[in-house]
Parts: C-alpha cells; sequence; structure tokens
C-alpha cells in the first residue's frame, strides 16, 4: 500500500504531468511576451507615422507661408 501511494505522488505519471505543465505555461508565457512586444512595436509605428505626418503638414504651411510672401 505505501509503494502504491508513493507511486501516485511521485511515479513516472505525476512527474510526466507536471513537465507538462510546466512546459505549457513556459509557452503560454512566451507566448504573451511575443504578443506584447508584437503590440509596443505596432504603438511605436503608429507614432512615427503621426510624427513624420505632423513634420509634412508643418513643412507644408512653412513652404506656403514662405511661398506667398
Amino acid at each position: 500500500m505505501a509503494m502504491t501511494t508513493n507511486d501516485e505522488l511521485y511515479g513516472r505519471k505525476r512527474v510526466q504531468d507536471l513537465q507538462k505543465v510546466i512546459t505549457d505555461e513556459q509557452q503560454r508565457v512566451g507566448e504573451a511576451e511575443v504578443a506584447r512586444l508584437a503590440y509596443q512595436n505596432r504603438i511605436k509605428q503608429y507614432a512615427l507615422l503621426a510624427g513624420i505626418g505632423i513634420m509634412f503638414l508643418i513643412g507644408s504651411l512653412l513652404y506656403r507661408n514662405n511661398h506667398q510672401k
């Protein structure tokens, strides 16, 4: 009976199940990190495009005002 209980608590099947849970959790964390980085990159791209758009607008206004004079 003690061996059966010991096998249930610390047996090969239990260790494999624990390793699977750990691997699944590591994979989930890795996927979450990849998604977070992709989101940050997308935000940076939008900020860059907005900055370029604002600079273009300012440049256009300055050119127009200078051209009118």
